[in-house]
């Protein structure tokens, strides 16, 4: 278990690894409640599908989401098609895998896009921060340049200068995507000159540079920053202002794109604005804006 939860993720992701981790671990509970003298190499489909069955059960009973039921699946099936690899089979001793295939839930998507009066009221809100803080014109960067290039958190946090190459009248961007995969996105002269606004530095600099480390700021530092800056906005009409983008915080998760983007050939279809942008704003009109990440 060890080995694989070292080798679950392709990027070696702690967060990826700690979620495998968790699933593995209410596997393993089970197989100690159920068949402590069975290694997990002798359970055979029959044991496994007794396990499903009382996930499946706390799914109709609403103990379990839909989505919880498919990840633990989804984990234990990657678990022993790891171990069934040619070069690993000899040594864990699996002689096949027990979980059934097609045993997932169909679940409907949940994240909805932004109206563009709603991303408007986020960009306004930061960018009259921007005009006293040097980390709100940061931050709208971060937030209107994700939106016009469509791509996650962790791509934008790892832009290096080189990655932002000046072409005739417009520009492009190149990306590390999930799974190391690498794609180039054109970009407008206007987008072009968002990013320039920080100041170009030499071509191996980060975009996003950290001060409490050298390095890139990181997804999960800058999300537990935000949560560790939260404050109650002190007057009524920061609250009216706050009120539409901050409702739409449930529906975090992806990115947003922009009509510019879903022309892109590498658009997705249906990115959405995330929760972690989202508490950009919250931060901005507390009037917290000039905290280190």
């Amino acid at each position: 278990l060890k080995r694989y939860l070292a080798q679950c993720s392709r990027t070696g992701s702690a967060e990826t690894q700690a979620g495998y981790r968790r699933e593995l671990r209410h596997f393993t509970r089970w197989r100690d409640q159920h068949h402590p003298h069975l290694h997990l190499r002798e359970l055979d489909p029959a044991l496994v599908d007794d396990w499903m069955s009382s996930l499946r059960e706390q799914v109709a009973a609403g103990l379990m989401k839909p989505r919880t039921y498919n990840r633990r699946i989804a984990a234990i099936s990657s678990l022993y098609r790891w171990a069934l690899e040619p070069t690993r089979s000899a040594v864990t001793g699996i002689p096949r895998n027990p979980m059934p295939r097609r045993a997932t839930y169909v679940v409907p998507k949940l994240a909805k896009p932004m109206s563009e009066d709603d991303l408007g009221m986020v960009l306004a809100t930061i960018a009259r921060a921007a005009a006293t803080s040097t980390t709100a014109r940061r931050d709208f960067v971060m937030v209107k340049g994700s939106y016009l290039l469509g791509c996650r958190v962790s791509e934008l946090c790892r832009l290096q200068w080189k990655d932002i190459e000046p072409l005739d009248g417009a520009g492009q961007v190149h990306l590390l995507g999930k799974g190391s995969k690498p794609r180039t996105v054109r970009i407008s002269a206007t987008t072009l000159e968002l990013f320039e606004s920080l100041g170009r530095g030499a071509p191996e600099d980060w975009l996003f540079p950290s001060n409490k480390r050298n390095g890139p700021l990181t997804r999960q530092g800058v999300a537990a920053r935000m949560a560790s800056g939260e404050r109650r906005p002190t007057c009524t009409s920061t609250r009216t202002v706050a009120a539409t983008p901050m409702r739409l915080m449930q529906f975090g998760g992806g990115w947003m794109s922009s009509p510019f983007q879903r022309r892109s050939a590498t658009a997705r279809r249906e990115p959405r604005l995330t929760t972690f942008l989202l508490s950009l704003v919250r931060v901005h009109l507390s009037g917290w804006v000039d905290g280190p990440f």
